[in-house]
């Protein structure tokens, strides 16, 4: 499947919050090639939906309800893209220096109707690189109303479409290479001593 997805069904979100401790300083300025790594991820997800995403969690668009982790980021990504008309929202985490456009754009025009169309690889359910439907957003809002903090547990109580390792391998050469997130420094070496060429 080719070409962008409609710029009017669909958007794009970049979760930027988070404290990095683990990492022990913001992830969002990794250098990647010449780009910080929050660069990276917006020209990616802007080459793949057409338009560019929105910036949620840090200065430009703050959480709704901030700290309480990327289940905060999604119910604001949704709550912005719903008021904007959007249908649903791809929503990528900044962390990820290995994603591609060609699987992106795929995940975006995934044919799944179902809330959230969501990879697994490597047995790890991968909520911050899946599309979303904005209809979602009073799920999400009652979820945290029930003090649900982990996205897992959000998708727990409303399973998603899970796109599995056989049907992303007809999509990607690496899916655990693009679903890489850096948390720690270990992760970053590691990922650098897998570039690949």
């Amino acid at each position: 499947m080719t070409g962008t997805p409609s710029s009017k069904t669909i958007t794009g979100a970049v979760l930027v919050g988070g404290a990095s401790r683990r990492f022990g300083a913001p992830k969002e300025n990794i250098i990647v090639g010449a780009e910080r790594l929050v660069e990276r991820t917006s020209r990616v997800v802007t080459e793949a939906l057409g338009h560019a995403p929105m910036l949620v969690g840090g200065d430009d668009i703050p959480d709704d309800r901030p700290k309480i982790g990327p289940i905060g980021g999604l119910e604001t990504a949704l709550r912005r893209a719903k008021a904007r008309e959007y249908s649903s929202v791809l929503v990528v985490a900044c962390d990820m220096p290995g994603i591609t456009v060609n699987l992106l754009r795929w995940i975006a025009r995934h044919p799944s109707a179902s809330y959230a169309v969501v990879p697994k690889v490597a047995g790890r359910v991968q909520p911050l690189f899946a599309r979303y439907l904005t209809s979602f957003l009073p799920l999400v809002e009652e979820a945290i109303s029930c003090d649900v903090r982990s996205l897992s547990d959000l998708l727990s109580r409303h399973p998603p479409y899970l796109i599995e390792e056989g049907e992303l391998a007809r999509h990607t050469n690496n899916p655990k290479r693009e679903m890489t997130n850096i948390n720690t420094r270990k992760d970053w070496d590691t990922f650098q001593k897998t570039q690949e060429p």
